[in-house]
């Protein structure tokens, strides 16, 4: 895979929601999907199973699925304790020519990932989209 289109999902429910754009957009410009997880505050703090669930889980299976069904490549990965400086490596290392991330990620900036998010999409080294 040669470009990516790198969707951040922390988990919350308009993440899940907004996967579709990403996958659209992976779609639109033949590129690979590359879902990145990062754990919620409250998870990067503790190290239970129910964290590594969450991290660890059979996402697998569910990227097969989607690549099979849209015709793209989608692989994924987590980063249990994301820093903004970890996320724009990332998108250098792995060759990401778009990022796409939730709007509900970037709202609360009481939130720990709000605020990173919100850093990191300021900063971000590729073009941005944020779905509704």
């Amino acid at each position: 895979m040669s470009e990516l289109v790198l969707f951040v999902h922390d988990g919350s429910t308009l993440a899940d929601k907004a996967i579709e754009v990403a996958i659209n957009l992976a779609r639109e410009r033949s590129k690979g999907l590359y879902i990145l997880a990062i754990a919620p505050l409250d998870a990067q703090a503790t190290n239970s199973s129910k964290q590594r669930a969450f991290i660890q889980s059979d996402d697998l299976a569910e990227f097969a699925e989607l690549s099979r069904k849209f015709g793209i490549e989608v692989v994924g990965g987590h980063i249990v304790q994301p820093t903004e400086s970890a996320l724009r490596s990332f998108v250098k290392s792995h060759h990401v020519a778009h990022v796409v991330m939730a709007s509900d990620q970037l709202v609360d900036g009481s939130k720990h990932n709000g605020r990173l998010l919100s850093a990191f999409a300021r900063n971000c080294p590729v073009p941005i989209s944020i779905a509704p």
